[in-house]
């Protein structure tokens, strides 16, 4: 029981030696001075002057192990209590507060308010220049999208099947009050509901400015009553989407 004893009392007088240098570190001095009082009363000579007789060593660990939860406690408790109010005195609101400080290299409140000051302004400044340059990114992506699509524009304009293509349903649209009114008489559209009123589209001159779109799907009404089949002809100026010209004449498309 005496090793065991041993062991337990010098594993206390390493703990105390810890604390005493916890506390010269954190310059705490109550800590420090409790300590060293401390060190001088749990010892193996002390212990065993005073309460070990006849050999008790099961009494001397006992006082051993309540000697180290009493002299932590204390000793916590002091370095709180110190450590409180050296916070307090260095204008810290809070523990979080010190902490934070100590983070960024702050000794006391004001230099952890400039600290915090130039902080913010590096992030601010550091966020601008990161959206600048994001927006000149966008916008730079933006540019050569707007080229390319510019020069996809341009060739589509230029190629019959393209442009075609792309008119032809505006052509119904456009063309269609316009056919309608070369008739004398009644007017009858064969087209269904999603079907195009325009099958075909040529250049109408080199020029390549005007398409002239081509469609059967109507019918005029002459004088007798009696419908005949009408292919329309309707010329629009691809740049301003007018209708330049319009024509019919009797018969079907091949």
């Amino acid at each position: 029981m005496k090793i065991k004893y041993q062991v337990l009392i010098y594993i206390l007088l390493i703990i105390i030696l810890y604390c005493i240098y916890h506390s010269i570190k954190s310059s705490n001095y109550y800590a420090l001075v409790f300590s060293l009082l401390s060190i001088f009363i749990i010892n193996p000579f002390f212990f065993e002057k005073y309460f070990i007789k006849d050999g008790n060593y099961d009494k001397g660990t006992f006082l051993t192990v309540v000697s180290y939860f009493i002299f932590l406690g204390i000793f916590g408790f002091i370095s709180t209590a110190d450590e409180s109010r050296r916070i307090k005195s260095l204008g810290f609101d809070s523990r979080t507060e010190y902490d934070a400080a100590i983070k960024i290299g702050a000794a006391n409140k004001s230099e952890y308010q400039s600290k915090l000051n130039v902080i913010r302004i590096e992030e601010e400044t550091r966020r601008i220049k990161e959206q600048k340059a994001n927006e000149e990114k966008i916008a730079l992506e933006k540019q050569k999208k707007d080229a390319a699509q510019a020069i996809a524009e341009e060739a589509c304009r230029k190629d019959i099947s393209c442009i075609g293509d792309r008119k032809s349903y505006s052509a119904g649209r456009l063309c269609k009050p316009y056919i309608q009114s070369l008739a004398k008489y009644d007017i009858e559209w064969t087209d269904g509901l999603f079907d195009m009123k325009f099958d075909r589209f040529r250049w109408k001159n080199n020029s390549k400015k005007i398409i002239t779109f081509i469609g059967d799907k109507v019918k005029f009404q002459n004088g007798f009553g009696a419908w005949s089949n009408m292919v329309y002809f309707c010329d629009i100026d691809i740049e301003s989407n007018a209708v330049t010209g319009v024509s019919a004449q009797a018969g079907r498309l091949n």
